[in-house]
């Protein structure tokens, strides 16, 4: 079973881009948006996903846009200071 530590900080940070853009825009991003916030390559997020899908943090379908479900263990998984509200 894989725990929160096992996400590297980057994972994390972009598992809780994708939360908060769901809860904002109610729907998830794209590749493209989550390679252009972190000013990384469509291919470097791709490879940051395709690891969060491995951890169970999320499921894709490959087969459509805006892919990604947030699993109840991703969910569990967003770091404390994030998850926080004033």
């Amino acid at each position: 079973m894989t725990k929160v530590n096992d996400l590297t900080n980057r994972q994390a940070r972009v598992l809780d881009f994708v939360l908060d853009y769901l809860k904002n825009a109610h729907r998830p991003p794209t590749v493209r948006e989550i390679a252009a916030h972190f000013g990384m390559s469509v291919n470097g997020a791709a490879g940051f996903l395709l690891a969060l899908e491995r951890k169970g943090m999320i499921e894709r379908d490959e087969n459509t846009s805006r892919n990604i479900r947030i699993t109840n263990r991703g969910r569990r998984a967003r770091r404390p200071e994030r998850s926080k509200r004033p």
